[in-house]
């Protein structure tokens, strides 16, 4: 089955408690990810964008206001990303405008394809 001396024979596997990478990164090293979440997560005294008094607020949530503020103030992005994000993103089509344009028409003029598709929705 395996033959010494090759790869991926018994000799060449890493033995118990032996690591494949013995200069990686230490057991318990935070990624990046936990990083990041971990500021999100900070507590800042701000000024509450809505009563203008002091409070504290997460990072997040002073990231959430500032972009709320841009979309309030006409920033196309801003309110592509929250539309993005709270009712998800709008699918790719699978067919041009075009395509779609030409078939919607199609069916239009062909009264009895229209009357055969309205058929089958109302089935």
């Amino acid at each position: 089955m395996f033959e010494p001396g090759v790869s991926g024979s018994v000799e060449h596997q890493f033995k118990p408690g032996q690591s494949g990478n013995p200069a990686g990164k230490a057991k318990g090293t935070p990624n990046i990810t936990s990083r990041i979440k971990k500021i999100l997560e900070m507590e800042l005294d701000v000024k509450d964008p809505v009563t203008t008094k002091p409070a504290k607020k997460t990072v997040s949530e002073i990231i959430g206001l500032r972009l709320a503020k841009e979309a309030m103030s006409g920033n196309i992005k801003a309110v592509k990303i929250i539309l993005d994000r709270v009712e998800g993103k709008v699918a790719a089509p699978d067919q041009s405008a075009e395509e779609w344009i030409g078939e919607q028409l199609q069916i239009i003029v062909d009264e009895s394809q229209a009357k055969d598709n309205a058929k089958k929705f109302l089935q």
